[in-house]
């Protein structure tokens, strides 16, 4: 995993780190609450971030489900839960439909569902599906040979209605690929847009994707790059509609950060802001550093890249997961190790005066949650929702928790 392409001289003065520093008084106003526990049967293992309908209900999804015909473990579920009634209903994913629905959830401009799933389908690689309430539509399988195959990443729509998404693996070289489905009047018609090489452009597509008013597209790979540590990459389309790569940052795998699994997310300003899952200053299990926050600025034709956050275990370790950003610019992530039990915690950045300051909002204690790998949303009072793939009720490691902090 690795990168540079407009900071020539490591990364040029490098990165700008802002505040390492945590609120202790903030954190202990923050109100943690579990509001579901998941069941070994019928679902359990929520994995996927969470979307808010018109309505206030959370959709989701859980890893697995029941014995079926996916077997023991199940086909994995899609579920809708809403956080004032405690109401929920539940979608069970059959074979050869889907398998583990794992890339999260996404509504287009009607109101309709849609989700991927990373097995199963029609040639056992993962299809793009569509869900209403008469239950699951699949719009594409993907096939091999040249496609994607096997998201694990939420779809994005551009202004036209056309989707897109990412993958680790498929595409020509095998090193994960960005598709598009643009809706027809036959149904949705699928095409490759970018192989990655494992190069300098990156190697293994992951985490969320983001589009401008330009429809130009922003991601991250895992790794690949000019130090083979990931990339920030920027998709653009000509008007003949081949699309070129352009790579915006190549991580070094040192103070900067390394692994940047969680893509990006794109503010009203045009800056870009991601998590790594490991570098930084500071040392977490050896020497791979606890991970970091930063923020890319388009800037003169170029981009400038600032490490705004690193972690010190302490205050949470490994963040690579997709990061959320409210009304007032304040940042929201979870880590997936560190906090006060070493089992995770969600964490909250705010800037005043160009000077960003870490936040824990809640550090889980295996119980009440572990491996929260999902992510956050937010609803309309600022209330923030999330899941944890394990911890709550059952042995051993536990079946997942739905919950809220306020």
């Amino acid at each position: 995993m690795k990168g540079n392409n407009y900071q020539p001289q490591l990364i040029r003065a490098l990165v700008v780190i802002a505040c390492a520093c945590i609120s202790v008084d903030s954190a202990a106003a923050a109100k943690y609450r579990i509001i579901h526990y998941f069941e070994n049967q019928p679902a359990s293992s929520p994995e996927s971030a969470m979307v808010f309908d018109s309505a206030g209900n959370l959709y989701g999804t859980t890893d697995f489900s029941e014995p079926d015909s996916c077997g023991d473990a199940g086909c994995g579920t899609l579920f809708m839960f809403n956080p004032g009634s405690g109401k929920s209903r539940l979608y069970r994913f059959k074979s050869p439909n889907g398998n583990r629905p794992a890339g999260g959830l996404t509504f287009d401009s009607k109101g309709n569902l849609y989700g991927t799933t990373y097995l199963g389908g029609q040639f056992g690689l993962g299809n793009v599906y569509q869900m209403t309430p008469s239950g699951e539509k699949v719009i594409y399988n993907f096939s091999g040979t040249g496609d994607a195959f096997g998201p694990t990443s939420p779809l994005v729509f551009d202004a036209d209605g056309n989707m897109y998404g990412i993958t680790a693996y498929g595409g020509v070289n095998f090193k994960g690929a960005v598709f598009e489905l643009q809706p027809t009047q036959s149904g949705w018609k699928e095409s490759v847009i970018y192989s990655f090489t494992g190069g300098v452009d990156g190697d293994g597509g992951t985490g969320n994707l983001a589009i401008d008013s330009k429809g130009n597209i922003y991601g991250t790979t895992g790794a690949g790059g000019a130090n083979d540590e990931g990339v920030v990459f920027e998709l653009s389309a000509s008007q003949q509609g081949t699309w070129t790569e352009t790579v915006l940052y190549n991580f070094t795998g040192g103070v900067d950060g390394r692994a940047p699994f969680g893509g990006v997310i794109l503010s009203s300003n045009g800056t870009l802001y991601g998590t790594t899952q490991a570098g930084g200053l500071n040392s977490c299990n050896g020497d791979t550093g606890c991970g970091t926050v930063f923020e890319l600025t388009p800037s003169g034709g170029s981009w400038q890249f600032s490490v705004l956050h690193t972690f010190n275990m302490s205050d949470g370790a490994f963040p690579g997961v997709p990061l959320t950003m409210d009304a007032s610019g304040n940042l929201y992530g979870t880590a997936i190790g560190g906090g006060d039990n070493n089992d995770g915690a969600v964490f909250k950045l705010s800037q005043s005066g160009g000077i960003w300051t870490e936040t824990v909002l809640h550090s889980f204690n295996g119980h009440d949650g572990l491996l929260p790998y999902g992510g956050l949303v937010l609803d309309s009072r600022g209330v923030i929702y999330g899941s944890a793939a394990y911890g709550g009720h059952g042995p051993n490691l536990g079946y997942g928790v739905l919950f809220s902090i306020s």
